[in-house]
């Protein structure tokens, strides 16, 4: 019995090295391949023997650990941290612009694609008067650091007011987000910065600016407010 323990132990810990999707379908190719071989040459297999036993023992086993982890993907270390990180970033924020021309503070929406593993984020950008001035979405992000969290990401996105001064209406770049833990769950601010390039300019190797940022988690009520024109000109007034 400890032998067969160890055995076990030994088969975890390899598929745990192994990326989900992965072990999902080596657990359904075992399995299936295993029903294929017990239905067209049951009669030719020696039952008898122990080896077998094993064999087909070890078939099941394997191909129920895969798809246990998978559906049970709090077991990978990496993945309960990620499921941590969700829970504690995972919302609606407000993106205060510390040294921009023309935008006052984006709403950032985050939130996590378990389909493409990684975050996924979002924004409006708002002039000091309320008014939507761009939005930009995340074309890709990573995780460069668990603790502390830091978010890289890659982002596109379109302007509707001030792009003659600043080179077109569509631009792209890539931006960090840095959390800060206000206790051992929760994170409710954030420093970022990111560099917005010129889309039709890249091609010319034309250095775009840098933006520093602030971050805060916003509340139910600055949700609803900052929804029109007015609420987000009261929401500056305030807050800005």
């Amino acid at each position: 019995m400890e032998k067969l323990t160890k055995l076990l132990e030994s088969i975890k810990n390899v598929l745990l090295l192994i990326d989900g999707r992965i072990r999902l379908w080596g657990a359904i190719i075992i399995l299936v391949f295993s029903l294929i071989v017990l239905l067209l040459f049951n009669k030719e297999i020696p039952f008898n023997e122990w080896y077998v036993y094993l064999f087909f023992i070890l078939a099941i086993v394997i191909a129920l650990a895969g798809i246990i982890d998978l559906i049970a993907s709090g077991r990978s270390e990496n993945t309960r941290k990620i499921q941590k990180i969700n829970r504690s970033i995972s919302g609606t924020w407000c993106e205060i612009m510390l040294n921009h021309k023309y935008v006052a503070f984006s709403r950032l929406s985050i939130k996590y694609n378990p389909a493409k593993f990684q975050f996924e984020l979002s924004g409006e950008a708002f002039d000091t008067n309320g008014e939507e001035v761009a939005n930009w979405k995340s074309i890709a992000t990573a995780l460069t650091s668990f603790s502390p969290i830091k978010l890289l990401y890659f982002w596109e996105g379109k302007r509707f007011k001030g792009y003659e001064e600043s080179g077109g209406p569509k631009a792209e770049g890539a931006g960090v987000l840095d959390f800060t833990f206000d206790n051992e769950e929760q994170i409710n601010v954030g420093m970022g910065h990111y560099v917005s390039e010129i889309t039709n300019m890249i091609e010319n190797n034309v250095q775009g600016k840098r933006y520093e940022t602030k971050i805060r988690r916003l509340e139910a009520n600055e949700i609803e407010l900052i929804k029109t024109e007015r609420g987000r000109q009261k929401f500056i007034k305030k807050h800005l």
